[in-house]
């Protein structure tokens, strides 16, 4: 008979007690502890364009702060409906540092479907590509729950400088 892990054999031996004990941490810790320990190591590359942890970890912080001006909070269904875009990475931490819920949104799912996916766990944000927002306008009267709709765009990133990204400025398209 093989002892199950943690029984204690004749003599007092505690068998099979792992050597390591795993650390639970919420998901929006990791990222904040990569930018401690290695900040300006790369993260995120895209193109041209190299996040370093650093960097990911303060635009992810500026995408929380925004989270916390559209008063979603803890709990609250963000769904990111775009392609492999850093705006991705950047609105799933800034999800997870503000408790957020993240809903992952296939890019190639079709109107139905969406509408289904946004009903069924009550997003009230979507964060979408510019190429994708027709998609989801044309849900919006069928989707009660959603209240705003940011776009993205990859063009974001061409000109981008150091400075907020344009997704989180001036391209909050406030619900009818």
């Amino acid at each position: 008979m093989i002892p199950l892990p943690g029984t204690i054999r004749g003599g007092g031996v505690v068998v099979g007690t792992p050597r390591w004990t795993p650390i639970w941490l919420p998901l929006g810790i990791p990222p904040a502890e990569s930018a401690r320990l290695f900040p300006d190591r790369p993260a995120l590359i895209y193109f041209d364009t190299v996040f370093s942890y650093g960097l990911l970890d303060d635009l992810s912080a500026r995408f929380m702060a925004l989270l916390q001006e559209l008063k979603i909070g803890k709990g609250d269904r963000v769904g990111l409906y775009m392609q492999n875009l850093p705006a991705y990475v950047i609105a799933e931490y800034g999800c997870w540092k503000n408790g957020s819920v993240v809903v992952p949104m296939n890019p190639m799912l079709r109107e139905r479907e969406i509408e289904y996916l946004i009903n069924d766990c009550s997003a009230r944000l979507i964060v979408c590509e510019e190429s994708l927002f027709e998609t989801v306008k044309n849900v919006l009267d069928r989707t009660p729950s959603i209240e705003r709709v940011l776009t993205a765009s990859p063009l974001d990133w061409y000109a981008w400088a150091g400075k907020t990204p344009l997704f989180m400025q001036n391209a909050v398209k406030k619900v009818p």
